[in-house]
């Protein structure tokens, strides 16, 4: 986590730039895909992890009125840009921004509607994304 962290300190400022150069845009798209298909609604609770500059609260925010946003990720500084963000684009109503491991998540079970997390699985443990998907796996089975 902490070579995580400070890997994305040295980027922080340039990230939405770097996202935008090396997917040639397309994560935009695959963003609003993302809520698209979630089939969130109003009145739903949403956990952004590794919510970065807040691109997904935003697109989620611009969707729905009635609608709480928790934006959590690792690193001060991006977490202070998706605040930043939020604050400057208006939608800072509707979140509430938590400096958090994805990999250790300090909610009951069942508080979030969604649980939203794009590009970073990649940086968490592999024993974390087994045993989320196999959690992931078996709530939905019983469902």
């Amino acid at each position: 986590e902490g070579m995580v962290a400070e890997v994305f300190t040295s980027v922080h400022k340039n990230y939405d730039l770097m996202n935008d150069l090396m997917s040639a845009g397309m994560h935009r798209i695959w963003k609003r895909i993302l809520i698209e298909i979630s089939e969130i609604s109003e009145g739903d609770t949403v956990l952004d992890i590794a919510s970065g500059t807040g691109d997904i609260p935003k697109i989620i925010s611009d969707q729905l009125d009635d609608i709480d946003i928790f934006m959590g990720d690792i690193n001060y500084e991006m977490l202070s840009l998706g605040r930043d963000r939020a604050i400057d684009e208006n939608f800072h109503s509707k979140t509430s921004f938590f400096q958090l491991s994805g990999e250790n998540l300090p909610f009951i079970d069942e508080s979030f509607n969604l649980i939203t997390i794009l590009f970073s699985l990649k940086n968490m443990s592999s024993y974390f994304v087994f045993e989320s998907f196999s959690i992931f796996s078996n709530s939905t089975n019983n469902a």
